[in-house]
């Protein structure tokens, strides 16, 4: 039996990945990012009836076509790294959408489950590699033809079922081709699979992909209505009453100004009496040492350059330490991608698209991580405008300056000068934009689709 088990999580954005791993793991994870990669990567571990299992969050992604980078990490772990067992965690709410990843990771042959009993069973079974349904007549003739010319031929892929990689080829993925190119024999394989695609494409003109997809959709649309019973009109939600005044053309800038504003001003109402104990600490502490040491030079340097330069930087930490806490509990509770949302009108006209506002609310944390996460961006012109207007926002390395500045020169109304001095940042950048819109990077920006999750209670655990 083995004892330690890879299990990798899959599924969805806001399909509730991150918590199911916070609750398998607790505190045995760390956070980093995947090898040449600067997507984060989390795993963690836990005990369960004697047996040791590691867990990898991958990101969350719609599918396993490597459209994004997000897309090639998951389907790479998942065909190269060959996880014991997948967990693929479904959104109840929009089951269509999300099983048409649970397809396509079935057809891969992953040992796809839910939840701990059945993944001690799953990773002692062999590995699934039934077929998952059938496609158009053509198409499963193709496919045939297709495993008959890679069979035994391609070394890579090797604990896959070939009918996966056949049908990879037939969808013209990408990944897959450049993997059979580092082939022996390669080309030759590729020259005759291209050859039966042409006349696939012949057969459905230039979307066989589409083809694929829509009979994967028309599997799942027959399987919800076997077992899926919905009311004849779907409810209103809540989130859609809340987002109809959030999210709204005029009231939703406006009401995210608010949000900034309101969070600047809880942080350092809260932060000010810990910032405040802590300066008294190390007032005490330095009084007490420097007056312990007889020689003067000796006694201002311990008291007032080490004790009191420390107190003076460990002052700032409550107050960030709020602030990044804050901005956490607003992407747990939902209301940053409507953030992204109702800035991606205005991202327009820099050139840019809602999707280049994560990066930029990330350096109001850190300007390192914003611009490494630039590379989630699908094209090189949106990654270097968002990377060279980043700067401009004040991040968290320059919040002790504003925080030393308004104390010392403003006796009152602190939070609004440092809310200023970040909306000043944004301005600027905004501003920048436009100008580089119109000179270097003259171009049409990339259309933007993004999901807005519902609305949920944010905790500290989900947060953190």
């Amino acid at each position: 039996m083995k004892n330690r088990i890879t299990v990798a999580l899959a599924g969805n954005p806001n399909s509730g990945k991150t918590t199911l791993f916070n609750n398998l793991t607790g505190m045995h994870q760390h956070t980093g990012n995947w090898p040449g990669k600067t997507v984060e990567k989390k795993e963690g571990s836990f005990k369960y009836k004697d047996r040791l299992f590691s867990v990898i969050d991958l990101p969350g992604i719609y599918s396993l076509t490597p459209y994004s980078v997000e897309e090639v990490i998951a389907r790479d772990y998942i065909a190269e790294k060959n996880p014991d067992v997948v967990i693929n965690i479904v959104d109840a709410c929009n089951l269509e959408r999300n099983l048409y990843l649970t397809v396509q990771l079935i057809e891969m042959g992953a040992r796809v489950v839910e939840l701990l009993n059945a993944l001690c069973r799953a990773s002692k079974q062999p590995q699934n590699a039934a077929k998952m349904l059938e496609y158009h007549r053509e198409i499963e003739e193709h496919i045939v033809d297709i495993v008959q010319v890679i069979e035994n031929r391609v070394v890579v892929y090797k604990h896959l079922p070939t009918r996966w990689v056949a049908l990879k080829l037939i969808e013209d993925d990408e990944e897959v081709i450049k993997d059979i190119l580092k082939q022996k024999d390669g080309q030759e394989i590729l020259s005759k699979v291209k050859r039966l695609q042409k006349h696939l494409s012949q057969v459905f003109g230039d979307s066989v992909d589409t083809a694929v997809a829509e009979s994967r959709y028309g599997f799942i649309a027959g399987l919800l209505k076997e077992c899926l019973k919905k009311p004849p009109v779907d409810r209103v939600t809540m989130s859609d009453h809340i987002d109809r005044v959030v999210t709204h053309k005029y009231l939703g800038i406006p009401i995210f100004l608010f949000v900034m504003w309101l969070m600047f001003q809880v942080t350092f109402v809260l932060s000010k009496p810990l910032s405040k104990l802590i300066e008294a600490a190390f007032d005490w502490l330095g009084a007490t040492l420097g007056g312990l040491i007889k020689v003067g030079w000796l006694s201002s340097f311990v008291a007032n350059g080490i004790i009191g330069g420390v107190g003076s930087v460990l002052m700032f930490v409550p107050v960030i330490f709020l602030l990044f806490l804050a901005i956490a509990l607003l992407e747990d509770c939902g209301y940053l991608s409507r953030a992204a949302f109702i800035m991606d009108r205005l991202m327009h006209k820099i050139g840019l698209h809602g999707k280049s506002f994560i990066p930029l609310l990330l350096g109001f944390g850190c300007n390192v991580p914003a611009i490494m996460a630039t590379r989630t961006l699908r094209n090189r012109r949106d990654r270097l405008l968002t990377i060279l207007i980043i700067p401009f926002m004040s991040c968290g390395a320059r919040l002790p300056v504003y925080a030393l500045f308004s104390a010392a020169l403003f006796s009152r109304h602190q939070g609004w000068v440092i809310f200023s001095l970040y909306l000043l940042g944004l301005l600027i950048a905004i501003l920048t934009g436009l100008l580089l819109n119109r000179t270097i990077f003259k171009g049409v920006s990339s259309p933007f689709v993004m999901e807005l999750p519902p609305y949920r209670l944010p905790t500290v655990r989900g947060a953190i």
